[in-house]
C-alpha cells in the first residue's frame, strides 16, 4: 500500500506569531506593512525584539508570512516589508473556525506528549475518571472555568498552553501490513 499524507493539528509554540499575524494584511490585496513599524508597535507592548524577530521567523519559515524579497527572513535592512501569505490567512481562518473544545484536545496532546502520558496518567493528576479525560482528549466535551483552572495548577501550565492557536501539518503515513 502506497503512502498517503493525512492532516494534523499541531500547537502554535507561543500567542505572539499569531497574533501579529492577525494583525498584518490579507494576502489578497496590494497592502503591506513595513518590518520596523511592525517590530515597533509590539515593542510597545512589552514584548521583547527578540521575542518579536523569534515569532516573525517562526511565522517566514512555515511561509505563513512573505516580504519583498521571497528569498530573505523578515530581517531590517534584508527586507523592508511584511505581509500575510496565502498559508497565513489559511491559518487565521483555521483558529477562527476551531471550537475551543479543539484547541483544548490539541493542547491535552501536546502536554501528554511533553510528559510521556497517556489519558490515565493524565486523569490520576487531574483528579477526573479516565472515560472523562478521555471525551477531553478527543475534543468531545466541554470544560468550565473551574476545570481549566485545575488542569493549569495540576499541570503547572499557561491557559495558553491548554488552549493553543493550530495550524495544519501534512504528516506522511507509513505503509500499514
Amino acid at each position: 500500500m502506497a503512502s498517503a499524507l493525512h492532516q494534523t493539528y499541531q500547537p502554535v509554540p507561543n500567542p505572539l506569531p499569531v497574533q501579529i499575524l492577525e494583525g498584518l494584511p490579507p494576502f489578497k490585496g496590494n497592502a503591506c506593512r513595513s518590518i520596523l513599524d511592525e517590530v515597533a508597535y509590539w515593542l510597545e507592548r512589552s514584548h521583547s525584539g527578540a521575542a518579536i524577530q523569534d515569532a516573525l521567523e517562526w511565522l517566514w519559515g512555515h511561509q505563513f508570512i512573505q516580504t519583498d524579497d521571497p528569498d530573505s527572513p523578515p530581517i531590517f535592512p534584508r527586507a523592508s516589508v511584511v505581509m500575510r501569505s496565502e498559508g497565513g490567512d489559511k491559518l487565521i481562518a483555521i483558529n477562527k473556525a476551531l471550537p475551543h473544545q479543539k484547541r483544548l484536545a490539541i493542547g491535552l496532546a501536546a502536554i501528554r506528549k511533553s510528559r510521556g502520558w497517556n489519558n490515565k496518567e493524565m486523569a490520576v493528576a487531574l483528579g477526573v475518571s479516565e472515560p472523562y479525560m478521555s471525551l477531553l482528549a478527543r475534543g468531545l466535551s466541554d470544560v468550565k472555568i473551574s476545570m481549566l483552572d485545575r488542569m493549569v495548577r495540576s499541570f503547572n501550565v499557561t491557559s495558553y498552553e491548554l488552549l493553543p492557536y493550530a495550524f495544519i501539518s501534512e504528516v506522511k503515513n507509513e505503509k500499514r501490513r
